[in-house]
């Protein structure tokens, strides 16, 4: 076995979960929310922090379509290499649990308050 830096895909999109993932989940099996409107954002590269000590911060706002219509009550994002399916990259569970809807400004994670780190 040998050890080789990891080279982040050149999109990676956010997704907002309704059933928190696990490590054996994949961009496949997550559960997304389903309101009207709903897409996976793409991060771009740019709007990352250069890493450091194992982990990195997003440098802009990530902000989610708004929703037309329905609902959805988030409790996890997940990070995946495509725009749907694919591979999930990285999660995160600890986001307590959102209510979306059409009375709501749309979701966002705002710059610098997402801290994505390697065990």
């Amino acid at each position: 076995m040998g050890r080789s830096a990891y080279t982040m895909p050149s999109n990676v999109y956010a997704a907002l979960c309704t059933v928190a993932p696990s490590k054996s989940s994949t961009g496949s099996t997550i559960t997304e929310a389903t309101y009207t409107g709903y897409a996976r954002v793409k991060v771009n590269a740019a709007d990352l922090n250069a890493a450091s000590g194992g982990s990195m911060t997003n440098s802009a706002d990530i902000t989610w379509p708004e929703v037309q219509a329905g609902t959805s009550t988030v409790v996890a994002v997940a990070f995946c290499d495509a725009s749907s399916a694919g591979n999930m990259l990285y999660y995160d569970s600890d986001v307590g649990s959102v209510a979306v809807s059409t009375t709501q400004t749309p979701p966002v994670i705002r710059s610098g308050s997402l801290t994505v780190t390697e065990d």
